[in-house]
């Protein structure tokens, strides 16, 4: 594996850090004939019925098509689609023009749709000629040229040689915070998962050490915090490239300090200052909680050394695009502990900007002698709340505010509030207490908007329940206190 500079082989017989786990598929709940619905809850140690996808195999050096399942998570990802293997699949053949002919099977249609993108010949025989009539140009006009290259947008964790990185992990002589570069692969072939892995040689003489992209190795930063591949929200317009409000992809260091951006709208790409951007959402999921990269989270269910309430720090999505629902998971850097891909709808809550209170950004509030406004961040004197309302932001104490209602005609259902189940679901039992911490937060669900997500407490989940029919406020409940997350 790695060596150290002075030539000794692996410091005490081991050339990595521990491994950390990543929570697997959660356990789908048992069918039900009604509400309440929950998706997902507590990770579940499981191994993928396939390893990850392996950047080392999208590259365009890739001389053979990998497993159909490394294939569909690479066709996901470079062509945003979603669904099962065959509907990804049958996708990309039509988006990418190719016959509904081009194989005989799953598989073969797989590997047409990888080696058109990645520059290989189909190893599929070629579609017979279209019939035509002589002097006819009708099979002329029809035929559809071969779609040009797509580019591949960089990732976070898609680290190749030279790239510097940080340690995100401690490791003999390696303090968390060191720099490194990556020196080359992962060689091993018997460690578990190589292509997550890469060697990197750290910074004044600490030794090589194999390390996992993203948990325990991340891209040292370009400008500010931000690093490659890293999403952006435009503050200001450029002329003949973004708009306000336009989102795009940090693909490089610009000059005098800035960001190289890729703006996904126009497909343009200029420098930007730091100060003229802002993060993106981490996950673009449609009805997704807007969580943003540097967010401090508070863990909702257990997970190996994680416990519920322990906070950790969203560092980018998630670093396992094979793991269910990838698309709804950040990475969240836990104190103290390890980084694990966390489900954001599920199984985080954003963490309270400040003691005592439960509020967070994106909160809806009422203000004392003020209209109603939302949350959007701490005051200039870390002791308030900045509100934006229609008339301004202002900074206002908490004391002032109150969490808006969550349902219409139901103004006892807010942030915080006690309630008590009226149905049992799942671990959940009538009459078990819980606390609200946030309206329904799967829009898809038959009457979303007549419901509220509710914290149950360790062991028991978070569900979705119908404010009124479903659940009672508590006879002890007093508005205005604002009680712990977990319904201490």
């Amino acid at each position: 594996m790695g060596n150290t500079p002075s030539g000794s082989a692996n410091e005490g017989g081991r050339s990595r850090p521990p491994v950390p786990a990543t929570p697997a598929t959660p356990a789908a709940p048992a069918a039900w004939d009604g509400p309440p619905v929950y998706a997902e809850a507590v990770p579940v140690e499981a191994t993928p019925a396939a390893p990850p996808l392996s950047p080392e195999a999208l590259s365009p050096s890739a001389t053979a098509a990998p497993p159909l399942a490394h294939i569909v998570a690479g066709l996901r990802l470079e062509l945003g689609l979603s669904g099962s293997h065959v509907q990804v699949v049958d996708q990309a053949v039509a988006e990418l023009g190719l016959p509904r002919s081009c194989g005989s099977g799953l598989v073969e249609r797989a590997r047409a749709c990888w080696n058109l993108l990645h520059g290989e010949e189909a190893d599929a025989p070629p579609p017979p000629p279209p019939r035509s009539t002589p002097g006819s140009d009708r099979a002329a006009r029809g035929a559809r040229s071969p779609p040009a290259p797509r580019e591949r947008l960089p990732t976070q964790y898609d680290l190749s040689v030279g790239d510097l990185v940080v340690a995100a992990t401690a490791w003999k002589r390696v303090a968390v915070g060191d720099r490194g570069v990556v020196v080359g692969p992962c060689e091993d072939a018997a460690e578990k998962a190589p292509h997550k892995r890469c060697r990197v040689r750290f910074d004044d003489g600490k030794g090589t050490y194999v390390y996992t992209k993203g948990q325990q190795a991340r891209r040292a930063p370009l400008a500010g915090q931000h690093v490659l591949g890293d999403g952006v929200i435009a503050r200001a317009a450029v002329r003949n490239k973004c708009a306000a409000g336009d989102r795009g992809v940090v693909v490089g260091r610009g000059r005098r300090g800035g960001l190289t951006v890729k703006w996904a709208p126009s497909g343009a790409t200029c420098d930007v200052a730091v100060a003229d951007v802002a993060p993106a959402p981490v996950v673009a999921a449609p009805g997704a909680p807007r969580i943003l990269k540097g967010d401090v989270v508070v863990a909702s269910v257990d997970y190996e050394t994680v416990k519920v309430g322990d906070r950790g720090v969203v560092v980018g999505p998630c670093s396992d695009p094979a793991m269910s629902r990838a698309d709804l998971r950040v990475l969240v850097d836990f104190d103290g502990k390890a980084a694990y891909n966390y489900r954001c709808d599920t199984q985080i809550q954003l963490a309270p900007l400040l003691d005592g209170a439960t509020f967070v950004r994106d909160d809806t509030v009422v203000a004392r002698g003020r209209a109603r406004g939302v949350v959007v961040g701490l005051g200039a004197d870390g002791r308030t709340l900045r509100v934006a309302t229609d008339d301004g932001v202002e900074d206002v104490a908490p004391a002032d505010l109150a969490h808006a209602p969550l349902v219409a005609d139901a103004p006892q259902f807010r942030k915080g509030a006690r309630v008590v189940a009226r149905v049992g679901y799942n671990a959940v039992r009538a009459g078990d207490r819980g606390v609200v911490v946030g309206p329904c937060n799967v829009l898809t669900m038959p009457n979303a908007s007549k419901r509220v997500l509710v914290d149950f407490g360790t062991g028991k989940g978070l569900y979705n329940y119908a404010a009124g029919t479903q659940l009672d406020v508590a006879a002890d409940d007093a508005p205005g206190v604002f009680p712990s997350l977990n319904g201490a």
